[in-house]
């Protein structure tokens, strides 16, 4: 059961179940008081400075049951040694899960797959043993005014295809890029993963600190089905 929701900075946002803590893509902000007595998952969904920093571990250190689940491209960008530099234990470093795209793991009760993005990294969903959860990242449909027909060709087939993975997953829970640089395209991944996957609530994300798209998506005709299911 999901007991509280909260908004930490951009992407990042901090989901308290009944038996589990989930943090989604910290970088800067502070963190509320942890449970002691219940198991945090950290995710990571790339290496953008904007959705990953080192700080991660250091906001987390004491926290007794910490589990890290991070995109593969963030091994990538930064290999064993660098994470040594910063701080990172060998043990620590040894029992992080990095994932690719398409990939599934289990950490004890949580069922974890990963798709891909159409930016860096990958987008999770999260199966509970009551809920699933899904924290896009970066994939979004990234389209811009000025871009050629070729290039919005292939960044709408390669959303559009990954948002067809989730075609048959109910989720119960979805935090989505909305994202006001896009201009009057800023809603099209939003309202076209609204209107091809069942979601039952939603929050924006990579919204820039400018949280005046929420309503302005709400106020569209296109939302009329989904708008109740967008949360502030």
């Amino acid at each position: 059961m999901i007991n509280t929701i909260q908004y930490i900075k951009h992407s990042c946002y901090i989901v308290e179940l009944s038996n589990a803590i989930l943090l989604f893509d910290y970088y800067i902000g502070e963190i509320p008081q942890i449970p002691a007595d219940k198991p945090v998952y950290a995710f990571a969904s790339h290496f953008h400075q904007d959705h990953f920093s080192f700080t991660l571990f250091s906001k987390l250190k004491g926290i007794p049951n910490v589990q890290y689940i991070l995109s593969q491209d963030i091994q990538k960008k930064y290999n064993r040694n660098y994470f040594l530099k910063q701080g990172i234990s060998e043990e620590l470093y040894d029992s992080i899960h990095f994932l690719s795209h398409d990939e599934e793991l289990t950490l004890d009760t949580l069922h974890i797959r990963t798709i891909n993005s159409t930016d860096s990294g990958v987008a999770f969903i999260i199966d509970t043993s009551e809920e699933t959860i899904y924290h896009a990242g970066d994939l979004n449909w990234w389209t811009w005014n000025g871009e050629t027909e070729q290039e919005y060709e292939e960044m709408t087939k390669a959303f559009q295809t990954e948002v067809t993975k989730l075609k048959d997953t109910h989720i119960d829970l979805a935090f989505l890029p909305l994202d006001p640089r896009q201009e009057d395209r800023f809603h099209l991944g939003f309202d076209y993963f609204m209107n091809h996957v069942d979601v039952s609530s939603v929050y924006a994300i990579h919204c820039w600190d400018d949280f005046s798209v929420i309503p302005r998506i709400k106020a569209m005709d296109c939302s009329a089905s989904y708008r109740h299911k967008i949360k502030n």
